[in-house]
């Protein structure tokens, strides 16, 4: 588990994700909404942690 400060970004990053997930959906373009023609990738930019020596 990370530490406070590590766990407050994750639910900052959660919170902006879902801000925008929202903001997608009330769009519409045309006939459709906006969320339903995106293509949203997440992920890390931590690398291949699993590759890490302990």
């Amino acid at each position: 588990m990370g530490t406070a400060s590590e766990t407050d970004a994750d639910h900052q990053q959660m919170t902006l994700l879902s801000k925008l997930f929202g903001q997608l959906a009330e769009t519409h373009e045309g006939e459709d909404r906006l969320l339903d023609r995106t293509t949203i990738l997440f992920g890390s930019n931590m690398g291949r942690l699993n590759q890490l020596n302990s």
